[in-house]
């Protein structure tokens, strides 16, 4: 167990536990992970310290934000290390057992059917919708909410809850999953 030298008011020793209990959550481990986790949020303070200035913000508000910035900091590395887990090979690589691998005929043709029905089930689905709901579900072909809400000028918050109300219809033709 180590022994904190580091003289710190007790607020932002809360802060700062609160910190590694988030990754204890986040990333499991046991008790003693939790110490690790303090000491690497520790360390980032000492770390950065040299930037904190009183006239900007009061002393825990800083803590605050750089102990926040590490946490999201370690968790965007731990989601990256596993998106990265696996060596990238061609589709046409030979399998291990150095055979070819068996696909269909036509790259993309299960996808594409899918996407083919997916098409058909949502221009069916289309015509039954208020003319409000069906502009907005042929606004989001091709596009985002956020970039919607900027072309027709209104608060994304509120094209976010006409979504919500847009989805029951999709939902109950069983379309759920693609939503």
């Amino acid at each position: 167990m180590y022994e904190n030298k580091i003289d710190l008011p007790p607020g932002a020793r809360a802060i700062i536990r609160s910190g590694a209990w988030r990754l204890y959550r986040c990333l499991g481990g046991g008790a003693e992970d939790v110490q690790d986790y303090e000491q690497e949020l520790m360390l980032q303070l000492w770390l950065s310290a040299h930037k904190f200035d009183p006239k900007k913000a009061h002393f825990n508000i800083w803590v605050t934000t750089v102990v926040e910035r590490t946490v999201e900091k370690i968790l965007r590395k731990r989601r990256a290390r596993k998106r990265s887990a696996g060596a990238v090979r061609s589709l046409d690589a030979p399998a291990a057992d150095g055979e070819p691998t068996e696909g269909p005929a036509q790259p993309g043709t299960d996808r594409d059917t899918e996407r083919a029905d997916l098409r058909a089930d949502v221009d069916e689905v289309l015509p039954l919708l208020p003319a409000k709901l069906r502009r907005i579900a042929e606004g989001l072909r091709g596009r985002s909410v956020s970039q919607l809400a900027r072309q027709l000028r209104i608060p994304r918050a509120t094209l976010q809850y006409q979504v919500e109300q847009l989805r029951r219809p999709f939902e109950a033709v069983g379309l759920r999953k693609y939503l």
